[in-house]
């Protein structure tokens, strides 16, 4: 190993940029579509549970957490929208100041990212 250089650590990507693009991609789609994927679904029936009952885990409060900061800043359309295009384990991979970026990306955003639908997939998802 004599005279190799030593490996730079790579920078760590953003994942809250990446999660803001998944974020715009998926509203396109329900709006064209106007439902949900079946992935998208079920990330939301995970999110209502989680958001609904006690969780003991630190990934479920973790994510719980996030939930009701998204729910109280951002409201109930797009908690459905971030439970469906992210899923409970990005959301968890994210480190907390990625996560709250996120957060405030969701609420600086709210304009652009909602659409009436998503209220109603809310309701129908029974989003408290």
């Amino acid at each position: 190993n004599v005279g190799k250089q030593p490996k730079k650590p790579r920078p760590k990507p953003d994942g809250s940029k990446e999660c803001f693009e998944r974020l715009a991609e998926v509203v396109g789609t329900i709006r064209i579509l106007e439902r949900l994927s079946d992935r998208g679904a079920k990330h939301v029936d995970t999110a209502v549970d989680i958001l609904t009952t006690s969780q003991t885990t630190r990934e479920s409060k973790v994510y719980q957490t996030f939930l009701h900061d998204i729910l109280r800043q951002a409201g109930r359309g797009l908690v459905v929208l971030c439970a469906a295009s992210l899923g409970k384990q990005r959301v968890v991979q994210l480190s907390e100041s990625d996560r709250a970026g996120l957060v405030r990306h969701v609420k600086d955003n709210k304009a652009v990212l909602h659409c009436p639908l998503l209220e109603s997939l809310a309701g129908d998802f029974q989003v408290p």
